[in-house]
């Protein structure tokens, strides 16, 4: 079913882009930090119109939030909030909200090839099965939760597809 919601635009220049990392105790708590920020809400930008039910969004699309007029550079989808129904845009396909370098994922969300002990980070490589996009990237585990953190910041729309995990030339998970 179709639930109406917001369609929020974030500006480029906003301050959650410029926010001061801080000092952490572990690795751990820096990917979190990494990979949880920014949270936008509400108020972090300008009401620009409404959507249809966010089941028709994915990150970095342009289709639907440019329907909304006014903007001098086409709008692309750079977070979805769920619990609040809520899309949220940035102008121009330079926009930070588009890239991110660490991801988060729970052990669960990956399809393991072969059961695997991960006692330290190691590298990997990530493929998009779609575009055939290949980067490289660190894997950490903590407990159940997978953290990827790639050299420079990539795509965050590298992951609407599936995508698949080597290490070792072998898909040891796919996500």
């Amino acid at each position: 079913m179709n639930i109406k919601g917001q369609i929020v635009e974030i500006p480029s220049n906003s301050p959650l882009y410029g926010l001061q990392k801080p000092e952490f105790q572990n690795k751990e708590a820096e990917l979190t930090w990494e990979a949880e920020h920014p949270k936008y809400s509400l108020f972090d930008g300008i009401l620009i119109g409404g959507h249809d039910g966010i089941e028709h969004f994915t990150i970095g699309q342009r289709k639907g939030v440019n329907k909304i007029g006014g903007a001098k550079e086409s709008l692309y989808v750079i977070a979805i909030d769920k619990s609040e129904n809520r899309i949220f845009a940035g102008a121009g396909h330079n926009h930070p909200g588009l890239f991110a370098k660490v991801f988060k994922f729970s052990k669960s969300e990956l399809k393991w090839n072969n059961e695997m002990s991960i006692d330290a980070p190691f590298n990997v490589k990530i493929e998009n099965q779609s575009t055939k996009d290949i980067v490289e990237a660190k894997l950490y585990l903590f407990k159940e939760i997978i953290f990827l953190e790639f050299e420079k910041e990539i795509e965050k729309a590298i992951f609407n597809d599936s995508v698949n995990i080597f290490n070792n030339n072998n898909i040891i998970a796919t996500i």
